[in-house]
């Protein structure tokens, strides 16, 4: 449960050290301005029982990893992120640097989401989720 919120300078809300953009335009201002940061992107829905699980666990990478940057985009208040990143279920996890996609995979996979973050984007294989 989350107990604040914030706006940084740009305007977007904050929770924690966990970024949630509410638009397709903060989306990309993010994607933009972390530069050469390894960038995780979890896509969410409210009502995703799988997605509220592993909720959590993405909050408190985010707290252990502060050089990573962490983004929480819900499909429902951003429904073209399902367009824009091929999203067809949740959660679905995304890794970016320098502007470009490193991997992704579908799920509530704690340990492909660890991975992800300690390769340095690289998830690797996982024969419990669909990875790209």
């Amino acid at each position: 449960m989350h107990t604040s919120t914030s706006k940084d300078e740009s305007g977007t809300e904050t929770i924690g050290e966990v970024v949630h953009c509410t638009t397709e335009q903060e989306y990309y201002q993010v994607l933009n301005d972390s530069g050469s940061k390894l960038v995780v992107i979890d896509v969410f829905a409210e009502w995703c029982s799988p997605c509220r699980q592993i909720a959590p666990v993405f909050e408190a990478l985010a707290r252990q990893h502060p050089n990573v940057v962490f983004v929480k985009v819900d499909v429902d208040k951003v429904p073209t992120i399902k367009t824009i990143l091929g999203v067809w279920a949740m959660p679905s996890f995304f890794f970016f640097k320098n502007g470009k996609k490193l991997s992704s995979f579908m799920g509530a996979n704690e340990n492909a989401l660890r991975r992800g973050i300690a390769n340095d984007g690289n998830v690797g294989m996982c024969s419990s989720c669909s990875i790209q």
